[in-house]
């Protein structure tokens, strides 16, 4: 199974957008809770157009938030998880 851990780059690239965002909302006079829901679309978009394109699914646990393309999926809620420890853990929070 090949992981790859996304987290930490996908958080610090979202507060990289997110202060852009607040000096361009500035400088040029937009609304800014507008353009932060644009720029949430896009990176869902971008995030979604990767998966397709690659094959790969993120972890729906929380706590892992890994991209595999080896893994399990729930019958019950059609959610994609790395690992079954993953799955099992994640489950027995609900």
């Amino acid at each position: 199974m090949r992981k790859i851990f996304v987290e930490e780059l996908s958080q610090k690239s979202k507060d990289l957008f997110t202060a852009l965002a607040k000096q361009f909302s500035k400088e040029n006079n937009v609304n800014l809770d507008e353009l932060l829901d644009g720029l949430e679309s896009k990176i869902s978009d971008l995030q979604h157009d990767s998966e397709s394109a690659l094959g790969f699914r993120i972890c729906e646990n929380p706590e892992c938030r890994e991209l595999f393309n080896e893994g399990y999926m729930m019958e019950d809620n059609c959610e994609n998880y790395c690992s079954r420890e993953c799955a099992e853990k994640y489950i027995q929070t609900l």
